[in-house]
């Protein structure tokens, strides 16, 4: 994984964004972890593993096992352009982390450009990514709850 120093506003977004990488304890599975600045700058990717890390060549939407956004201003933009450019290209599990209002809204089934479902969690709730369905997210302990 790699990690990018940021500041300002932003520290706020990375200390969510830990919080979601260590709440997600998939240690000893087939997967790997990127975090990467790639068009449209998804906060974090989890891929199917690959023989050689994806060195040769990036990964494509249908590698992504999760794509997840880390939203404060961009919210808008996460649950509407990207969203659909996720769906669009078949990425099959997208979340949205709402850093101002605290639910997470998780998107699955792409299909005709759009996803076919969508969950909202709150912090009183538990989600899990769908590759990994016995792993579950406390959303109150991603906010500090």
């Amino acid at each position: 994984m790699m990690r990018h120093d940021l500041s300002g506003s932003a520290s706020v977004h990375q200390q969510l964004l830990d919080k979601t990488i260590r709440n997600c304890d998939f240690a000893g599975t087939a997967w790997e972890m990127q975090r990467e600045f790639l068009e449209p700058e998804p906060d974090l990717l989890i891929l199917k593993a690959t023989h050689d890390g994806y060195a040769r060549a990036h990964p494509r939407a249908q590698d992504v096992l999760l794509l997840i956004e880390i939203a404060d201003s961009s919210l808008a933009f996460d649950l509407g352009p990207k969203c659909s450019l996720y769906a669009r290209y078949g990425v099959c599990e997208y979340w949205v982390v709402d850093l101002i209002h605290e639910p997470v809204v998780t998107h699955h089934q792409p299909a005709q450009g759009a996803y076919q479902v969508t969950h909202r969690y709150g912090a009183g709730d538990a989600l899990s990514a769908r590759f990994f369905s016995d792993i579950h997210i406390a959303v109150g302990r991603l906010f500090g709850k």
